[in-house]
């Protein structure tokens, strides 16, 4: 018996020193192994999780085509719209260049994309180069005013009254010095163009010229006083060769682009043609956006509703992209025409409408 249990002890012994002998550090040190491995395995899952995630919070959207002429009409003019194409003044070789460096941040398409991509792709192209479209609203403002003077209109501002009163406020930015078709600057087509416009309107119209930025330069040390230029040149009287052309000579392109500092200065020039008894017209010619925070938006609204009554139309000379938005916005806050032209006889054309 007593063999028996010196036997069992001895195997018990065996079985004991095995669990807690030198090998058990091994075992215990492969089973942390395989836990570390575990909580990897585990940490690579969140993270590829959080990266399927984060792929489709940022899978591509395409913003819809419009599918109504409003909807159209309501697109902004894209940035590059009428300058990466354009062959006037480049090769064609050279004008593809300048197309390559222009669109070369948009997702590469040459690998066999799927549809989504094309149609971001070709989303995000028509962005950049959408032209301005003048839709149905457009076209209801041109009839509207090539109907001036007709009783059935039933806006007062149109009708014909005592007077007709017409001012034209100009850019005279540094950008004005730039040359379009012709070999003219913008500024001495423009001054052209005002003119043949003057000598065209009736002989008892009132007319009135005034410019703004015309003074000071382009460089930063000189933005307060260029700012703050605005001048009626002229009027309002009517139109007088000798006078005007003398008026015209005075200023030449300068500085900064103060656009709603003319559009309040023009309301002080119109203050005492109340719209009752006259009919008042405002042209707003210029080459770019404002430049010095004189805000055109606020000071058009405030012209366009006070007892003034004038029609304010908005003309853009060789403006781009988003410089056709910001004149187009004035015009559309004050029911009147935005039209860009790129030369003097298109100007001139804008003008003959009256």
């Amino acid at each position: 018996m007593e063999r028996w249990v010196l036997i069992i002890a001895t195997t018990m012994l065996l079985i004991l020193s095995s669990c807690f002998g030198p090998n058990s550090n091994e075992e215990n040190v492969n089973v942390e192994e395989i836990q570390e491995e575990h909580n990897d395995k585990d940490d690579e899952s969140i993270e590829e999780q959080n990266q399927q995630q984060s792929e489709e919070k940022e899978k591509l959207v395409v913003d819809p085509l419009p599918t109504t002429f409003e909807e159209l009409e309501l697109l902004p003019v894209g940035p590059d719209a009428g300058r990466v194409y354009d062959h006037s003044e480049r090769t064609r070789e050279e004008s593809h260049e300048i197309v390559l460096e222009t669109f070369s941040d948009l997702p590469d398409i040459s690998n066999n994309p799927s549809q989504e991509q094309l149609d971001y792709f070709y989303r995000e192209l028509l962005k950049r180069v959408q032209r301005d479209f003048q839709g149905p609203e457009h076209i209801k403002r041109e009839i509207r005013f090539s109907a001036l003077g007709d009783p059935d209109i039933g806006d007062s501002r149109y009708e014909f009254k005592e007077q007709l009163n017409v001012i034209v406020l100009l850019d005279a930015s540094g950008s004005m010095a730039n040359v379009v078709e012709g070999g003219k600057t913008r500024m001495d087509a423009a001054k052209d163009a005002i003119t043949q416009f003057m000598q065209e309107l009736p002989e008892e119209t009132n007319v009135a010229l005034r410019v703004y930025g015309h003074e000071g330069s382009g460089s930063q040390s000189d933005k307060d006083r260029s700012c703050s230029s605005s001048e009626l040149v002229y009027g309002f009287a009517p139109y007088a060769e000798s006078d005007f052309s003398a008026a015209l000579n005075q200023f030449q392109p300068a500085g900064w682009t103060p656009t709603g500092l003319a559009l309040s200065e023009a309301e002080k020039d119109l203050s005492s043609f109340d719209g009752e008894t006259n009919t008042n017209i405002v042209y707003l010619v210029s080459d770019g956006i404002e430049t010095c925070e004189t805000n055109p938006l606020e000071a058009a609204e405030q012209l366009y509703n006070s007892d003034i009554l004038p029609i304010i139309n908005v003309i853009g000379f060789g403006v781009l992209g988003n410089e056709q938005n910001h004149l187009r916005e004035i015009a559309d806050r004050v029911d009147g025409i935005y039209q860009t032209v790129n030369d003097e006889n298109e100007l001139l054309e804008e003008f003959n409408k009256t």
